[in-house]
């Protein structure tokens, strides 16, 4: 039932990434998640518009937005796309 909510809501590279990492260094998947994260975001921040397009999305540049508004929610104010895969680094960094 797990797998088939994941697959309906879309949630792509990083828990792919993070389930794959997580079974070869035996992490719980909310920490290969954190790792992954970082990186999944400045990919999908990439601004040719082939990285950042999701079927559910009106537009590739919907992604940003929803990065921003999630980074606003939680108290980041990133300034550029750029910066919030650098924003939510710093956070999963201050978390440990």
């Amino acid at each position: 039932i797990a797998g088939l909510s994941l697959a309906n809501a879309f949630v792509g590279v990083c828990h792919s990434i993070a389930h794959a990492i997580g079974a070869h260094l035996h992490l719980h998947h909310g920490v290969a998640c954190a790792i992954a994260l970082p990186s999944v975001i400045r990919f999908n921040c990439q601004q040719d518009g082939k990285q950042n397009y999701f079927a559910q999305h009106q537009s590739p540049l919907q992604t940003v937005d929803r990065y921003n508004d999630l980074a606003v929610a939680i108290g980041l104010a990133p300034p550029t796309p750029e910066g919030l895969a650098d924003a939510f680094s710093q956070l999963t960094e201050r978390l440990g």
